[in-house]
């Protein structure tokens, strides 16, 4: 990867309406495979993301994420963006100095009404995606960690075999799919001013909405049980949407370690 000081060196060819050069403030903490700077120029900041070149590896379309990202903007769901160039991997958007909520935010129950709001207006988005299999996205992350010898757990082994035993009849094959951002974590949440912005969109795509909610309960340590009284999802499709959410990420925890 190039180094961060020679790309904002290429500022000007960007046509982002800057009249002074941008400086690097700091690095941003808590990406595992991108590299994110605050940076700041003609008295505004914004966030300078560099994307992993392996981005593939992790099932990442730029090409998507760059339309998807483009119509949560129009709809106020995300920072708006100054650069976006997936084939340079550079991405520049506003940042928000906003406060993460963390999980016991959510004990509040007009908190947990804006959240799912915020995730219903996510999944009322029209974009144009393909509609992810979660079953093979999980595969690819497996067949990486087998490729690469990198020694999966046993118990993982195990899950495998028998969520895969489910994929014949798996619930999510007649559904309507939804644009689903498929990573609400608090990290990935901001409030500024009252209102929710959601970022790092990179896995969004069309799926559907029970493995969204099941990441939420997941990231935010949610009862199901109150989840599915909020949604009022059938508690087995949300049940089965959470144990392979857990188990893709569990996979993706291998991988990061080896890159």
């Amino acid at each position: 990867m190039r180094k961060v000081e020679d790309i904002l060196l290429e500022w000007r060819h960007w046509n982002v309406g800057w009249s002074c050069p941008p400086r690097i403030e700091r690095e941003l903490a808590g990406g595992k495979t991108n590299q994110s700077y605050l940076i700041t120029t003609d008295n505004q900041r914004w966030v300078l993301r560099l994307n992993a070149l392996d981005a593939t590896d992790f099932g990442i379309d730029r090409t998507r994420e760059a339309a998807v990202i483009q119509c949560a903007v129009v709809a106020g769901l995300a920072p708006a963006v100054a650069y976006c160039s997936p084939e340079d991997g550079i991405l520049i958007t506003e940042f928000i100095d906003g406060e993460h909520w963390q999980p016991q935010a959510l004990d509040n129950p007009e908190h947990l009404a804006q959240l799912l709001n915020l995730v219903r207006s996510v999944h009322a988005l029209d974009v144009d995606t393909a509609t992810i299999d979660y079953f093979a996205h999980a595969e690819h992350y497996f067949a990486q960690l087998t490729a690469a010898k990198i020694k999966v757990p046993l118990t993982l082994h195990h899950e495998r075999e028998q969520l895969f035993e489910q994929r014949e009849r798996n619930p999510w094959r007649n559904q309507i799919a939804h644009l689903c951002h498929h990573d609400i974590s608090p990290t990935n949440v901001i409030e500024f001013d009252g209102r929710l912005t959601l970022i790092d969109w990179e896995y969004a795509a069309r799926g559907s909405r029970a493995f969204d909610y099941a990441g939420l309960a997941t990231e935010w340590n949610l009862p199901l049980e109150r989840l599915q009284t909020e949604l009022g999802i059938e508690f087995t499709e949300l049940s089965n949407a959470a144990r392979l959410y857990q188990y893709i990420c569990r996979l993706w925890a291998l991988l990061t370690e080896r890159h």
